[in-house]
């Protein structure tokens, strides 16, 4: 288990007060007791944590990125991690513009 894999994981079992072995990459939310303001305790950590930026609740970006599990959080860990190490790149190329 990675690094990420595991610190989202002890992130979710503390917010949720849930037992880390139950947090499996498919075990769904909803089927753990996960409610939506705890997903967004969630993510508030994971974004204060990881220094990424998360999109709000009400953005167009979580429609298109439905969050169920952990499989599903660590897919949008990566891509928001992602983006946050080209963004440096594309202001810089930008720059002689």
């Amino acid at each position: 288990m990675t690094q990420l894999n595991s610190r989202i994981k002890q992130i979710i079992a503390e917010e949720c007060f849930l037992d880390p072995g139950v947090v499996t990459p498919t075990a769904l939310f909803a089927d753990l007791g996960v409610d939506s303001l705890a997903q967004i305790q969630i993510w508030m950590r994971i974004g204060m944590e990881f220094e990424v930026e998360i999109p709000q609740p009400d953005s167009d970006f979580w429609a298109h990125h439905p969050v169920q599990n952990l499989h599903d959080v660590l897919a949008v860990v990566q891509e928001m991690k992602q983006i946050a190490q080209s963004a440096p790149a594309a202001i810089a190329a930008g720059a002689g513009d």
